[in-house]
């Protein structure tokens, strides 16, 4: 948890330090802010797939480009309006990387549902890849860019026209040059 620790502190004091070095009306943007989110803490209790991370957890927000913005979360605010009523994350659930620094994993999951009542964060999670945390383990959560939108100028092979076809024939006609059978 140092080496999280010490990289969270390093990343925050290097965007609080950019953020300050900003002219103040490259901080006074209309265009919407993308946070992310990074959440510390202590796994107290697991049960299927929710956690629930006790003794106070921490969670430091930071923006993209070009607002450099950071700062500390009040949970309690976030998580009721994010997952509560009508709240927003609740249609668009984030995606997270689970960072373990007791075993040193790294698991990705979808965060359903994240609620903050007497200084203990619990977690709803459905887990994509990795193992799920077990109690005690010590977190570093990183929660996907809020809102989401996709850029617009992201394409595939599969959104694009003939770039899929283009694709296949050179690795096809590699495949049939170095078949073993």
């Amino acid at each position: 948890m140092k080496l999280f620790r010490l990289a969270a502190a390093a990343a925050a004091g290097l965007l609080l330090t950019m953020t300050t070095a900003l002219p103040v009306q490259a901080q006074e943007s209309d265009a919407e802010v993308n946070w992310l989110m990074v959440v510390q803490g202590r796994v107290t209790d697991v049960a299927g797939e929710q956690m629930v991370l006790g003794v106070r957890p921490s969670a430091i927000v930071f923006s993209d480009r070009p607002e450099r913005l950071v700062g500390m979360l009040d949970l309690a605010s976030f998580t009721a309006s994010a997952w509560g009523s009508g709240g927003a994350l609740m249609s668009d659930p984030p995606n997270a990387s689970v960072i373990n620094e007791t075993d040193s994993s790294i698991a990705i999951i979808v965060v359903s549902d994240m609620s903050y009542a007497d200084g203990v964060l619990t977690i709803t999670f459905e887990l994509l890849s990795g193992d799920a945390p077990s109690v005690g383990d010590e977190l570093g959560i990183t929660i996907d860019a809020f809102p989401t939108a996709v850029n617009s100028q992201i394409t595939d092979a599969v959104t694009q026209a003939n770039v899929k076809v283009i694709g296949d024939a050179p690795a096809g006609a590699m495949g049939s040059l170095f078949d073993p059978g």
